[in-house]
């Protein structure tokens, strides 16, 4: 089970497809990785990806290489981010709290699974945190997930 072949990219675009179909009272553009965002020194640039938007990250992901059939254990942060110019602190933590109650449903493991090539057996929460960066309002949850690259159906 230790093939990492595209573990981060496939559990990120797992990730993002489960948060598309989310039902949501907003429609947020929802990225994989870092997004670039609007170059301040370019007039009339469009942002790479506009707000609101998750973003569905992940870095790092670990193998207990003495055991031959042991998932990934990857860390996940998914953060949603909006114009603090635009939104509400309220309306922030109010978007913020669908999202979080998105992914912190029982089923998230089997829902990612439904992806080709990927089998998430688990997924643990690990904490939520809340801030102003510049001038967005960012919450970020971050989880591990027990995966693997392949269908393990």
């Amino acid at each position: 089970m230790s093939t990492g072949h595209g573990i981060l990219q496939k559990t990120q675009q797992a990730l993002q497809n489960y948060v598309l179909t989310a039902a949501l009272s907003y429609n947020p553009s929802v990225v994989c990785g870092v997004s670039r965002g609007k170059n301040p020194l370019v007039a009339d640039e469009e942002e790479s990806s506009p707000l609101p938007m998750v973003v569905c990250d992940c870095r790092r992901g670990t193998i207990d290489q003495d055991q031959s059939l042991s998932p990934w254990k990857v860390d996940v942060t998914v953060s949603l981010h909006e114009s603090a110019d635009d939104t509400t602190e309220d309306l922030h933590l109010a978007h913020a709290e669908e999202l979080i109650n998105a992914l912190m449903d029982t089923t998230l493991a089997a829902d990612l699974s439904t992806e080709d090539d990927y089998t998430c057996f688990l997924a643990v929460f690990q904490d939520l945190s809340y801030e102003i960066a510049g001038r967005r309002w960012v919450t970020t949850l971050n989880l591990q997930l027990d995966c693997a690259g392949f269908d393990f159906t």
